[in-house]
């Protein structure tokens, strides 16, 4: 961080900390420090780096220092966190480290579901993407929102507008 003062910018691959950790790290400084260009400066160089970096257990200890050195309201890196954990999160759950860290910060697993309910992506539970499994679902007919559904499921819901199916019988079906 002194050097930052000094210079207006720090080497993030000075040897003691692998560069995401320590983007992560001199966010964490600027803002307790209140020092507004360090916290977009890291933040920019943590968005590069976690864009290309594996999951690994850097990438794990990265999400630790996120989420347990901001406040949850600062939401700067979590925020670039988040879709990378909703991407890799089949490579992510059978990591042990990282299963830890979840279970340790509740943070994290709110950011999870709420990446996950914000998304455009349908939600389509393990049995439903198995081999030889019809995906199937429907459009709900008030606010054209696509919701999947399980083949043995029959009580629909729009979970947008809580339209059911009894309500708008003009529910439109799809099949992949």
């Amino acid at each position: 961080m002194l050097l930052y003062l000094y210079k207006s910018d720090y080497p993030d691959d000075v040897g003691l900390y692998e560069p995401l950790i320590l983007n992560a790290s001199m966010y964490a400084l600027a803002d307790r420090y209140d020092i507004e260009h360090l916290k977009t400066l890291a933040k920019e160089k943590f968005l590069d780096l976690v864009n290309r970096h594996a999951i690994d257990d850097t990438f794990t200890g990265a999400v630790y220092v996120v989420y347990n050195s901001t406040l949850p309201s600062d939401r700067g890196l979590r925020d670039c966190i988040a879709p990378k954990m909703r991407k890799n999160w089949v490579a992510l759950r059978k990591n042990d480290t990282f299963m830890d860290v979840v279970k340790s910060n509740g943070d994290i697993a709110i950011d999870m579901v709420d990446t996950w309910a914000a998304s455009n992506d349908t939600y389509v539970s393990n049995r439903a993407s198995m081999p030889g499994m019809v995906k199937q679902g429907m459009f709900c007919p008030v606010c054209n929102d696509l919701r999947m559904t399980e083949p043995w499921f029959r009580g629909i819901r729009c979970s947008v507008c809580h339209t059911s199916r009894s309500r708008a019988r003009k529910w439109f079906n799809f099949r992949r």
